[in-house]
């Protein structure tokens, strides 16, 4: 299957000149028929003032706009590790999976992915560095305390087999209001929680639910196995 760049080469054409005339400090490369954005990144404080600058890669993916673009710190300043939300292979953690429809909905543009979620997550990396080691704004935890935190919030309960159940629904091509309720209430799921479960699922893929669904089952796995031990 031919990349997104190639099969429209005009809207690739358009790509580049919204990139590069709304940041004149980043570029538009293709490599190996792959579309990168590289270059400077300026981060403003509320009051309009230059806060921090970084030098950053953006490696949109074939499918794009559908698939979620990589972005990476190129300038060897943020340490690779999880408490800053970098993997170890550079990658920049932006924002949970599950909360893509937050952050980068579907028919998002590149400048909004670069003025939301990157700038907020490089906004963040300065406040960080400003407070020396402690950030003023709000994040989410790594791996699977986040996956917890957000359907805690989103559930209401920090039921860990509540969570699991939610997601083993989430993970259906199908829901049904027959169904029993996920909560455990007795309740068949039109009588009980059917509303949530249809919101989310209008928001949340199948695959993405199934990846968080694996992890915390996993992690319920190790709780009971330590718990024996």
């Amino acid at each position: 299957m031919k990349p997104w760049h190639i099969k429209e080469p005009q809207a690739f054409q358009e790509f580049k000149r919204q990139i590069e005339s709304k940041y004149a400090t980043l570029c538009v490369f293709v490599e190996n028929d792959i579309v990168f954005i590289r270059g400077g990144l300026v981060i403003d404080a509320q009051d309009g003032r230059e806060l921090d600058n970084y030098s950053i890669e953006i490696q949109l993916p074939g499918d794009y706009p559908n698939g979620v673009p990589i972005i990476k710190e190129t300038g060897g300043r943020l340490p690779r590790i999880l408490d800053r939300h970098i993997l170890s292979d550079g990658v920049a953690c932006l924002f949970l999976r599950d909360e893509r429809y937050k952050y980068y909905p579907q028919g998002s543009t590149i400048i909004d992915f670069i003025e939301t979620p990157v700038k907020n997550f490089f906004l963040w990396q300065a406040d960080y560095d400003l407070n020396e080691g402690k950030s003023n704004i709000g994040e989410r935890g790594h791996g699977i305390k986040g996956i917890i935190e957000f359907y805690s919030e989103e559930l209401k309960t920090d039921d860990l087999v509540v969570i699991k159940n939610f997601l083993s629904y989430l993970t259906k091509s199908e829901v049904k209001g027959h169904w029993d309720c996920y909560c455990g209430s007795g309740k068949k799921m039109r009588n009980c929680h059917f509303d949530i479960l249809l919101q989310l699922k209008s928001k949340i893929s199948c695959d993405v639910a199934k990846i968080s669904f694996n992890s915390i089952s996993t992690f319920i796995d190790h709780m009971k196995k330590k718990a024996n031990d």
